[in-house]
């Protein structure tokens, strides 16, 4: 950088009296942080005052005279500004400073003979090279900052884009759990349920779409539990029934038999020319039905274009190195692209590709791309100069470039200008031609899509024709019985027969059991799996890797059957019992038929005799469970660990069913056999009845347990009722006794899991290696009561007495009757009302409006007048300034739920329909009367997105598996349709393969748009979609309503108005194809902002070439 000459003149004697006084002061700052300290008001100018603070903090002294001589030696006089700007300051800097003492600390190596001019001469260069090289760095970091700004504001807009499509995610996962799920805890002993899922649950009749979408919004599901993340192919398929071996899952569904895990094999770790063989153990293989000639071998060829994006990258990454000549010869041949990219990445500099795709007109300084990105642009550009230009003509183009490039280095700007210029002429034909090309392009995408929508289609209609016709068949012996698994390993999935034949499953620890009803309505018993020791009831004691029929069971109505670690044992409708397998320690029950712990094994199923008529069966590793006639328990076999739960006196083999003393009171509907415990439940009644002075209450639905310590957490050797449950006043509906630990479900739908903690089975981190009390698993959270203490309001008071207020229906206490007891009481009025804000919007569930229990005193007036009722939820506050009818009638119509409650009872109990999501419920009469509330209880979930309860469990070898039973309600799944499908008109394709959806999809109107979206909450509120559709609300115009082309951009009216797309359209309308409108809300958002983008980006290159 060259420096203008100064004239450093020091005859003047202020300046040799100022040096010699400013010595000590002046090294210690440059001059730029001198100037900077002083500049106080920052106008980057010292004035008079500011000059004398730096004389004075420098050490210079003098009078008001001497100070103003030195402050007009530097003035700057031809400006006549009467201030000191920097270049003044910094002469006069270097005249003042200890100029040896200035390059010294510099570390500037000293002439040995130098004059002072000569030294200051030196000391002003390397003033100025410091300063440059910061001036440098300043807009290094200025640079920086300013792409980091627009990276934020990239990510920003990302996020923006983002939420829709996030919402859109959402309410389809609602409607998928309004179709079932099931959750996996727990990875087993050997990490046979991590396999791999499906990338799609299809057949070989049908390629559904949606899977990874499915897989990503489980994986964000189940983040933040201990559920594995492989079960997003079972989401929404109406799961029925559960079965568990030790390294298998068999799920009954609506939709087919599905089969989840596989114990690995040692060919895992076999090099990848073993990868077509099954990775499975003999065992594994049995239970997946992979080992016979039916099977077929998984293939990953339908996903063969998963490399693709890959590949192009290293293509484009190959052409840009190719172009800059730094292509070395021993890259040729590689399939190492990581090498390839770290080449690129560290050889190109940004600055090169900035000149080459602005040479291009495409200047992407501040766009905040990557080198992969601008390295994709480029290539193209490149593709089309060879293209158009040919061979020589880019090669004429790459050197210029090249020359550019090395003129700009060397500093001859001006000649890289005309260069410069020169290459852009070349380039505004192929600019015209490259536009074409993207529009031709674009416009062959949406004729692609179009035609691709259209045969997507046909398949999916002739895909529904065969599975309606495949389950009008029925299942055989030999055909519809093979489960499809959801993850690589096992069988291929196959369109289902009859499913609804198959009635039951039943897992062992390496064996199964299904009923399956024939066309006569007989169930039939069916086994497979590992066959030693006779467990599965064939004569032959071999493994049988397909369900068979069992022979000697064969016309015998099989009601329930069950299945422990090497015996299994059924209950017909007629209630006999059969027990098979092995007996060695009692568990068939045939009483002692020879020598203690000799081996012992039945192959076939055997009427056991037994006490009383059998109702249900559960077998554990060496006992078994029998539930009699009249609800009492029945147990035999290994009583180890108090496991039969008959008291610490019973330690021998009861080789014959013994009937359970301690539980003779209790009435038992359910048993479940684990490794070594025993888990009860009793049954669960409706205690008095709902009337005017009483509320029908649920009792029973106890847990017993009988077992040892470390199972259950305590010794039972008699069964012991879970005090959990009984503080709680919580009523169990299921149970489920697994290897060494158990789960319970709740009648809230919430999980209780305790007992050995390996890999995580009982939803608690793994660093907790033992659960020693029932402890929730964060699956559902069951509603809490929000109206308790929230502002509620009444229409008046009744005589102004301070105690009868609002306040007394939300203060918790339910009592209607009471001398302590104040009510929420109104005055006589023409429909009073009373009302409560939630303070927030949240999904209600049900609501409970507990009623005055006692009788008027007007023996004139019906026992009912205290209970009649209107309840109604709203997202809006409802009316105050009103009255009478008037106001009733305006508070229903902004009702999103309302009820009518006219039965006479203590508590009214409403469930609201599902997915009503309000703020204010309002309970106003109809008529002229008084208005008594003692209680009202508003149950809802606090999260803003609705989740359905866990209805049963079923606890195994360290894994447990919690379900979602799928709905019946068609209102409620028409509902989630809409939401999902207005969220996002895609979704739609995603929920119709469902068979719960097929029938709601083809009922349902193509046009979803409604004056108000169903989505948004309140008047504020607005959904992440509304809000976008606002922002961008003139853009939307156009296309949504299809009509006005001139408010859309020029380039989308080009787009809109080819007739080769209104000809490709036209054609297939006359094929009789019928399209899904594309008025979609998020379609046509996407659409505004990839036209709004390639817009920008067009203007940016024209302004640049004119």
């Amino acid at each position: 950088m060259s420096t203008r000459s100064t004239s450093y003149s020091s005859d003047d004697g202020v300046l040799d009296d100022a040096r010699e006084d400013s010595q000590l002061g002046l090294h210690l700052l440059s001059p730029k942080e001198a100037f900077s300290k002083f500049d106080l008001d920052s106008s980057k100018d010292i004035d008079q005052d500011e000059f004398y603070a730096l004389l004075e903090a420098l050490g210079i002294h003098g009078n008001h005279e001497y100070q103003e001589k030195l402050f007009r030696r530097f003035t700057n006089r031809k400006q006549n500004t009467g201030t000191i700007a920097y270049e003044d300051f910094k002469r006069a800097w270097l005249l003042l400073a200890n100029t040896r003492d200035e390059l010294l600390d510099r570390g500037v190596k000293l002439p040995t003979l130098s004059t002072r001019f000569q030294l200051v001469r030196l000391l002003e260069k390397t003033i100025d090279d410091e300063e440059l090289t910061e001036k440098l760095a300043e807009a290094e970091a200025s640079r920086y900052a300013k792409l980091e700004s627009l990276k934020k504001a990239r990510i920003f807009n990302l996020d923006q884009a983002k939420a829709p499509k996030r919402r859109a995610g959402l309410e389809l996962a609602a409607a998928l759990d309004m179709a079932g799920q099931v959750y996996v805890l727990g990875t087993g002993t050997n990490d046979q349920f991590l396999g791999k899922p499906r990338k799609e649950m299809s057949s070989s009749s049908y390629q559904q779409v949606g899977g990874q979408l499915l897989q990503r919004l489980w994986s964000e599901r189940v983040y933040n539990t201990m559920a594995n993340d492989n079960t997003s192919g079972l989401w929404g398929r109406s799961p029925t029934r559960v079965a568990l071996t030790d390294s298998t899952i068999f799920v009954l569904s609506g939709e087919g038999l599905f089969a989840l895990g596989g114990a690995s094999s040692c060919i895992d770790s076999v090099a990848q020319a073993t990868a077509h063989l099954p990775k499975t153990t003999p065992r594994s293989s049995a239970l997946l039905m992979m080992n016979d000639a039916m099977h077929q071998i998984h293939s990953e060829g339908r996903h063969r274009d998963e490399g693709n994006a890959d590949d192009t990258k290293i293509a484009n990454v190959r052409s840009v190195l190719r172009y800059y000549s730094n292509w070395r010869p021993e890259y040729d041949g590689t399939k190492d692209t990581r090498l390839i990219e770290n080449h690129f990445l560290s050889s190109v500099p940004h600055d090169r590709l900035f000149r080459s795709l602005r040479l291009r007109g495409k200047p992407c300084e501040n766009s905040g791309l990557s080198k992969i990105d601008l390295a994709g642009m480029l290539a193209r550009d490149i593709t089309l100069e060879r293209d158009v230009l040919g061979e020589l003509g880019h090669e004429k183009l790459a050197v210029l470039d090249a020359n550019i490039s090395d003129l700009t280095c060397r500093g001859k700007l001006k000649t890289a200008k005309s260069l410069s210029l020169q290459f852009v002429q070349c380039w505004v034909p192929l600019a015209k031609e490259q536009a074409k090309r993207a529009k031709d392009e674009e416009l062959e995408s949406l004729c692609s899509k179009q035609r691709e929508r259209a045969a997507r289609e046909s398949c999916y209609r002739g895909w529904i024709k065969h599975r309606n016709e495949m389950r009008s068949k029925p299942i055989t012996h030999d055909q519809g019985l093979l489960a499809g698994s959801v993850t690589s390993r096992g069988r291929d999935i196959e369109t289902p027969r009859n499913v609804e034949q198959i009635k039951a499953i039943s897992g062992g620890a390496n064996h199964c059991a299904l009923l399956l009803h024939d066309a006569n309505s007989s169930a039939s018993l069916y086994t497979w799996g590992v066959g030693s020791l006779g467990r599965l009831g064939h004569e032959k004691s071999r493994d049988l890797n397909y369900p068979t029929l069992v022979d000697q069971l064969k016309g015998v109505q099989i009601a329930d059957v069950g299945g422990g670690l090497s015996h299994c044992a059924a209950v017909s409708s007629a209630g006999h019992l059969y027990t098979w397998g092995t007996g060695t320690r009692g568990q068939l029950g045939f009483g002692q038929l020879g020598a203690e712990e000799e081996e012992f094994f039945c192959p076939i199923p055997t009427k056991l005799v037994f006490p009383t008529r059998a109702l249900r069966v559960s077998c554990g590793n060496s006992h078994t469970a029998c539930i009699g006639q009249e609800g009492q328990l029945y147990v035999w076999g290994d009583p180890d660990g108090g496991r039969l739960g008959l008291g610490e006196d019973v330690d021998n083999v009861q080789y014959s069913p013994v009937l359970v003393d301690s539980l003779a009171k209790e009435r038992v509907v359910d048993v479940s056999c684990g490794c070594h415990q025993t888990l009860v439940l009793t049954a669960t009644t409706s205690v008095g009845e709902n009337t005017r002075i009483s509320v029908r209450t649920s009792a029973g639905g106890r847990v017993y347990v009988a077992g040892p310590k470390h199972i259950l957490g305590q010794t039972c050797p008699t069964f012991r009722q879970l005090d959990v449950f009984e503080k709680s006043s919580t009523t169990v509906e299921c149970i489920s006794a697994g290897n060494h630990h158990q789960a319970v479900v709740t009648n809230a739908g919430e999980v209780y899991c305790w007992g050995d903690n390996r890999n995580g089975c009982c939803g608690q981190p793994r660093e907790m290696r033992f659960v020693e009390t029932p402890t929730k698993i964060a699956l559902y959270e069951a509603p809490s009561n929000l109206a308790l203490g929230k502002p509620s309001r009444l229409s008046s008071r009744y005589k102004d007495a301070s105690g009868l207020s609002a306040n007394n229906a939300v203060d918790g206490d339910i009592d209607g009757h009471s001398e302590d007891k104040l009510l929420a009481h109104s005055q006589w009025e023409a429909n009073p009302w009373f009302d409560v804000d939630l303070q927030s919007f949240a999904h209600i569930s049900h609501i409970r409006l507990w009623n005055r229990t006692d009788e008027p005193d007007d023996c004139a007036l019906p026992l009912d007048f205290f209970s009649k009722r209107l309840l109604s939820v709203s997202q809006f506050p409802f009316p105050t300034k009103l009255a009478g009818r008037e106001c009733l009638d305006a508070g229903l119509a902004q009702s999103v739920a309302k009820i009518r409650l006219t039965k006479n009872r203590m508590m009214s109990n409403w469930n609201v329909p599902r997915f009503t999501r309000g703020r204010y419920v309002r309970l106003q009469l109809e008529g002229a009367s008084f208005l008594h509330v003692a209680q009202l209880q508003v149950f809802a979930f606090e999260s803003p997105f609705y989740t359905s309860p866990i209805s049963f469990v079923e606890a195994g070898k360290s894994v447990t598996v919690a379900t979602i039973l799928g709905t019946d309600d068609r209102a409620s799944l028409e509902t989630a349709f809409e939401r999902a499908v207005v969220a996002d008109l895609s979704n739609a394709d995603i929920l119709r393969q469902l068979m719960c959806y097929e029938q709601v999809n083809a009922t349902f109107p193509l046009d979803t748009r409604k004056s108000r979206c169903m989505l948004c909450v309140g008047d504020d509120d607005l959904c992440e979609i509304c809000r976008l559709r606002f922002k961008y609300k003139e853009e939307l115009r156009g296309i949504v309503n299809r009509e006005g082309y001139d408010r859309l951009t020029d380039l989308e009216y080009c787009l809109l108005k080819t007739s080769s797309l209104e000809n490709c359209l036209s054609e297939e309308r006359s094929a009789g194809v019928e399209f899904r409108k594309t008025s979609g809300r998020l379609s046509a958002l996407t659409s505004v902002l990839k036209v709004k983008e390639r817009l920008n980006r067009t203007r940016k290159r024209l302004s640049l070439q004119t």
